[in-house]
């Protein structure tokens, strides 16, 4: 199949991880691949050699030259399936194909907990079982909507778990934004200092709440125990550095740093919202706290007083992992795409521009 690929969220993050990934996955089922990105779009690097790259410049979800180029673009590649993740994305291609002169369907892969607009998708693949569940009280025909977790495209050898630093490190990675909760856990290392418990904190990325978060660091006093990271690039380096992965969100939809801790074999304390709640037993691959700074340091400290506990989590992790790995994925991906064109190409003489009935 022709695919077009198509995401407009710039910076990095989640859901740009997750395109990348997916790209990855169309090239290894064989499809010819079209990605469309913003200009200056920082994932240009991290996708695959065989896969077209293009870009569409745009500056809000109804603009209208970003549509009449959408279009343009449509035309000139003759895809046959869109696939759209952001709602950006999916506003600008919904109306684009209306202009292109050909009925595409199109499929909203959804991260995240907005559902305004997903029913311009025809085919809609939601993260975790619980988003595809608030997606259809939300109005979204349930028959669009499909459960694909995100997942990795590789996996790394089996290490040796190492021995905990002296003191123990706890990683964060992700967006500086109120949804990731960095200010949960700024808390909670003040309430482990408060009780005596021996830590060090690594902090990667950045993001629009960076001067708040590090000013709330300085008001828990806690400023001296955290190393503040920025954009971390070399993600393998990271989860090496670390002892604990710490995933402390106010509300998370899926979480892919949990499956890149968990093949790294680095046991991951994570709060108790829709994705991590999915991809974690309480004690038995990780730790699930509520959503809390008290919470969230007690569980942090469970883990730091008992490292055995934690190898015991991080190895069942790492054998769970292994059904969340592009091969696992690839085929349930493939026949929804491959059936969506083939129903769409029967029903055609009754799509009306470019929306399937």
């Amino acid at each position: 199949m022709r695919i077009f690929h198509v995401m407009l969220s710039e910076g990095q993050g989640g859901i740009q991880a997750a395109f990348v990934n997916y790209t990855k996955l169309l090239v290894y089922l064989g499809h010819e691949v079209t990605c469309c990105v913003s200009p200056g779009a920082a994932i240009d690097a991290q996708l695959p050699p065989s896969a077209r790259v293009v870009t569409l410049s745009n500056w809000f979800e109804r603009d209208p030259l970003a549509i009449f180029r959408a279009a343009r673009l449509l035309r000139s590649t003759k895809p046959d399936v869109i696939v759209a993740h952001g709602k950006r994305a999916l506003m600008i291609f919904a109306q684009g194909r209306r202009f292109a002169g050909r009925a595409i369907p199109l499929v909203s892969v959804l991260h995240r907990h907005r559902f305004k607009q997903v029913n311009a998708a025809d085919l809609v693949l939601c993260v975790s079982e619980r988003m595809r569940a608030e997606a259809a009280g939300h109005g979204i025909d349930a028959h669009k909507l499909k459960h694909v977790p995100n997942f990795i495209a590789e996996v790394a050898p089996m290490a040796a778990l190492t021995p905990w630093r002296s003191p123990p490190v706890i990683g964060f990675l992700g967006r500086f934004l109120p949804e990731k909760g960095l200010d949960l856990l700024i808390e909670a290392l003040a309430i482990m200092k408060t009780n005596g418990v021996a830590f060090q904190a690594r902090i990667g990325g950045d993001g629009p709440q960076r001067a708040a978060m590090e000013k709330l660091a300085v008001a828990c006093g806690v400023t001296a125990h955290i190393a503040w990271l920025g954009w971390v690039n070399d993600v393998t380096a990271f989860y090496k550095s670390v002892d604990i992965l710490c995933v402390p969100s106010h509300w998370e939809s899926f979480g892919i740093v949990i499956l890149n801790a968990f093949d790294a074999g680095v046991p991951v304390v994570a709060t108790r919202t829709t994705g991590p709640s999915e991809l974690i037993a309480d004690g038995m691959n990780g730790l699930l706290a509520e959503v809390n700074a008290h919470s969230l340091a007690a569980k942090l400290t469970q883990a730091l007083k008992n490292p055995d506990l934690g190898g015991k989590l991080a190895r069942q992790a790492r054998a769970d992992v292994a059904g969340y790995t592009l091969p696992v994925i690839a085929p349930k991906v493939d026949a929804l795409l491959s059936g969506l064109v083939a129903g769409f190409k029967r029903d055609q003489p009754n799509a009306a521009n470019g929306v399937a009935n």
